[in-house]
């Protein structure tokens, strides 16, 4: 198997969830504050756990199965290697923004709201899909030869 140069879908990846960890490293450091949304309202409490679990589920299971869009493939592996090199960035570049997104929100609601359990596991499932999605040499081959 040949060897691509990544390096810039890596940099991409990378500096978008440098974002998100920034941002938790800032509430976790006590530079931003804690459980800014009213402690009394727990219908709101409960209404943004919901949502950060439905936006977990969606921007989660969005961020796997982009490399599996008949969009993505066909561009991938209809394209010649530096073409599909860009393109191959790009779907990275996705994954790691719908990911970034359920990170973020997910921060924001276990922060907010007092340490929400729920927000906590989808902090858990998000740091989890971000393994899946790195950039890496078998999956580009893959999709540029497949």
């Amino acid at each position: 198997m040949p060897e691509y140069n990544l390096k810039r879908a890596h940099l991409t990846f990378w500096g978008i969830l440098l974002v998100a960890g920034f941002l938790f490293i800032e509430f976790q450091n006590d530079h931003l504050p804690v459980d800014f949304i009213d402690p009394k309202n727990s219908s709101l409490h409960y209404s943004l756990c919901v949502a950060t679990v439905f936006a977990t589920l969606a921007c989660t299971f969005a961020a796997l199965r982009l490399p599996a869009l008949k969009y993505f493939r066909h561009r991938i592996r209809n394209s010649k290697t530096e073409k599909a090199l860009r393109h191959y960035t790009t779907l990275c570049t996705l994954r790691a923004l719908l990911l970034d997104t359920t990170f973020i929100i997910g921060t924001i609601t276990y922060f907010g709201t007092s340490y929400a359990i729920s927000a906590k596991y989808c902090l858990l499932i998000s740091a989890i899909a971000i393994i899946f999605c790195l950039p890496g040499q078998k999956e580009f081959h893959k999709l540029h030869t497949a």
